[in-house]
């Protein structure tokens, strides 16, 4: 939702650079190998390298209208525990501010995971229960309802970690340039 559009801006500026763009939600690595630059969500314990915060975003409670029609929705964090719940495959998650176990959300009553934030949205767009989704992918579509607005959310951060010699490549500046622009002209949507 971020890092690519600012990526193709940035290609479209200067159409020989090559961008190889891998996407999984992990820790940040400890062995950058190969890797010029890393886009990571929540903690950065990181040793020889260097984290750059970009941004913080919300992950907020949501169902779609038909689940909130059919079932209801819960009035208590508490409540949430009576509903299905979608969220990533907690066995394989790396990342626990992203997790439900993490989320102080009681246990729920039947559960939609998958490793990807585009399925766990889908499943909650097609009923499955209420999900844990970053806001600004879903906040102003009226295919989704707020769960508990007032009473639950969680901010996470993203940083950008580099090696630093990697910081002193023109072209991972021109990305992390990039990406800084792409999260200051979105930040209404980030920080709502």
């Amino acid at each position: 939702e971020f890092v690519t559009p600012a990526l193709v801006r940035l290609q479209q500026r200067h159409p020989l650079l090559n961008v190889e763009m891998l996407s999984a939600t992990r820790r940040v690595s400890q062995n950058r190998s190969g890797v010029d630059l890393e886009v990571v969500v929540g903690r950065t314990d990181v040793s020889n390298a260097q984290a750059i915060f970009l941004t913080n975003y919300f992950l907020r409670l949501y169902a779609s209208p038909a689940y909130a029609a059919a079932r209801g929705l819960p009035e208590t964090p508490d409540g949430v525990g009576q509903h299905g719940f979608v969220s990533y495959v907690e066995s394989a998650l790396q990342v626990a501010e992203l997790g439900h176990r993490s989320s102080q959300l009681p246990m729920p009553k039947s559960s939609f995971q998958a490793t990807s934030i585009f399925a766990q949205v889908e499943a909650v767009r097609r009923g499955a229960g209420i999900g844990l989704l970053p806001n600004f992918m879903v906040a102003h579509n009226p295919e989704f309802v707020p769960v508990l607005p007032e009473a639950f959310q969680r901010q996470v951060p993203i940083w950008a970690v580099a090696r630093p010699e990697s910081l002193r490549s023109a072209r991972v500046q021109a990305v992390i340039g990039a990406l800084q622009h792409e999260v200051a002209e979105r930040q209404d949507l980030l920080a709502a």
